[in-house]
């Protein structure tokens, strides 16, 4: 477990260093409305990636037998193809229904690049499953950095020649796809491109639960996170959007090097433990090892956020600390609770975390409503929502893992 946990932060940690380093030069290139644009293009991309294969590919690490695996991934690239078709298709006509909806505008004037981006993220995430269920951590920590590189790298040359929301867009569309192309190349297998009508049908009975229930729950997480890229865009124009964006960009990288790399390594050990009835002591251990961690973070990031954005990014960007400093108590619980996750999963009663998932983005949305006429008020409104939930969903992985080894002990105990 610690040896591919080491690989999985080293990829994890470059990748991130790589990407902040990055920003440093970018912003720098582009203008605040240029990357206001860029950051909700991303932003939608990411919400409706989730969607495009159901989140079958999750399955991928449960499939005990490579024939099984095979057929889920053809399945999974198959969704992916026409999904993305359809959201495009539905783009389109939200545009001539609904014009002036900012990121309906962003998406449609790069539609080829929006396709593309699509599919390209999708794929990735498919492989990186494959090269999970395979145990081939070091694969995946290698194209996490060539990813970052491969972003960073066209950013700052298309940022330096041609400065616009373009060249930002098209550097994270090339990006992405070359790395997916490199997944491919290094993972996949002729059987996973078998078209096969009995494969398709058996893989969506045997994992319907994916599409039922997980498809919807990670939506809506999904959305509840990128809200504030829709709503600022919205009410506060592209300026606020790319403050908060890069706000997020700095303090996301030392939480999702950690969040990142310990959901990939628990959700496989949690299986494990499941099978043996350790699933408690597990989750207890890591919550409390996050909780420590997460207060060191966000202490040393409260202290030095003035700092650290006059330092990478200029006094231009100043603003940005307000902004960084007010999601601090919703990012430390997501830190505590994100990467425990998979508990849900393994103990399969993800229905409870998507009911609580609905109930709130639901107040989320409607606080970030209320306060609409100042983008402060929108963030502080959303970061308090956010830890709230957090915390919720914590507590709940803990109550079920209990109950579920209590139910257990007694069914021990009348055999």
């Amino acid at each position: 477990m610690y040896n591919a946990l080491l690989k999985i932060l080293t990829g994890n940690g470059l990748a991130s260093l790589i990407s902040m380093l990055s920003v440093t030069i970018i912003a720098r290139l582009y203008t605040t409305e240029d990357l206001g644009e860029f950051y909700l293009f991303v932003a939608s991309a990411q919400v409706f990636t989730i969607v495009l294969c159901f989140r079958y590919e999750q399955a991928i690490v449960l499939c005990k037998l490579k024939k099984s695996t095979d057929r889920l991934v053809m399945y999974c690239i198959f969704q992916s193809v026409i999904n993305t078709t359809i959201i495009i298709i539905g783009i389109y006509i939200g545009h001539k229904a609904y014009p002036g909806i900012a990121w309906i505008e962003v998406a449609t004037s790069n539609f080829h690049l929006y396709f593309l981006s699509l599919l390209a993220v999708s794929i990735n995430q498919i492989y990186i499953n494959v090269c999970l269920r395979e145990n081939k951590i070091g694969i995946i920590s290698c194209n996490l950095v060539l990813n970052a590189s491969l972003v960073a790298i066209f950013s700052i040359i298309l940022g330096y020649f041609y400065s616009s929301s373009e060249s930002a867009i098209l550097s994270f569309v090339v990006g992405n796809v070359l790395s997916s192309v490199h997944l491919i190349f290094v993972s996949a297998s002729k059987s996973h491109f078998k078209f096969s009508q009995k494969n398709f049908i058996f893989s969506f009975k045997r994992y319907k639960k994916f599409l039922i229930i997980n498809t919807p729950n990670n939506f809506i997480n999904n959305l509840g996170l990128l809200l504030p890229a829709f709503m600022l865009a919205q009410y506060a124009g592209a300026k606020e959007v790319a403050l908060f964006s890069m706000a997020m960009k700095l303090i996301n990288p030392p939480f999702n090097i950690l969040i990142e790399s310990i959901r990939k390594i628990y959700y496989k050990h949690s299986v494990d433990a499941l099978n043996k009835r350790e699933l408690f002591p597990l989750i207890r251990k890591a919550s409390f090892t996050l909780l420590l961690a997460g207060a060191l973070i966000c202490s040393v990031i409260f202290l030095i956020s003035d700092f650290m954005i006059v330092l990478l990014l200029g006094e231009e960007w100043i603003a940005a600390a307000t902004y960084l400093n007010i999601v601090l108590a919703f990012k430390f619980f997501q830190f505590v609770s994100s990467p425990l996750a998979p508990t849900l999963i393994v103990l399969n009663k993800q229905e409870l975390g998507l009911y609580i998932s609905i109930i709130f983005i639901t107040i989320r949305y409607l606080s970030m409503l209320l306060f609409n006429e100042d983008a402060i008020q929108m963030i502080t409104a959303y970061s308090l929502t956010g830890a709230l939930f957090y915390l919720t969903y914590l507590l709940l992985c803990l109550l079920m893992v209990q109950k579920h080894e209590k139910n257990n002990q007694k069914a021990r105990s009348s055999n």
